[in-house]
């Protein structure tokens, strides 16, 4: 009986496009998971918000398996990055998994919550390579290559926060 109740489960979700990689604690996935970020950022969010996640994924499946409800720490990723990878999340809980092409122009709802801050934006390409959430690091990537198209030497140095701490001989020998 129990068994028959997992397929089914399963199969309801399969359907739904969930993917589940193991049969065992199946109602663990209707739960919450907290996540806590270093500056003690904590967010308790539902496991089909993380999916696109392969990091937390994984860490929840191992705290599962081990019997653990314990919260997930990320000392990687900060509170403020945290809000905006799980507000992308959010936004495309249903989208399916395909390949950006590099020409493709960014949304103007991913462009608009990613901003222009250089600073942020590198945070947030650095907690996607992290949490290996493919999408948002692709457009992280995408966002900084277009706020440098087109610029100059100078404009990229200056927009990308760069210090020149070469004296004017090395210049002169760099150019």
């Amino acid at each position: 009986m129990k068994d028959v109740l997992i397929t089914n489960l399963k199969n309801n979700f399969l359907n739904k496009k969930i993917f589940f990689k193991k049969n065992i604690y199946i109602y663990k996935m209707f739960d919450n998971i907290t996540i806590k970020t270093t500056n003690d950022g904590i967010f308790t969010v539902s496991h089909l918000l993380i999916q696109k996640s392969t990091i937390l994924t994984n860490l929840i499946e191992n705290t599962i398996v081990a019997g653990e409800n314990s919260v997930i720490e990320l000392n990687s990723v900060d509170k403020e990055t945290m809000e905006v990878v799980l507000y992308y999340l959010t936004q495309h809980l249903n989208d399916q998994v395909t390949d950006v092409e590099s020409t493709d122009p960014i949304n103007p709802e991913d462009d608009s919550f990613i901003g222009n801050d250089v600073s942020s934006i590198f945070k947030v390409i650095e907690a996607a390579n992290f949490l290996e959430i493919k999408p948002l690091l692709e457009l992280g990537c995408k966002k900084i290559a277009y706020l440098l198209k087109g610029k100059s030497k100078d404009e990229m140095i200056t927009i990308l926060g760069i210090k020149n701490d070469f004296n004017s001989k090395e210049e002169k020998e760099e150019e």
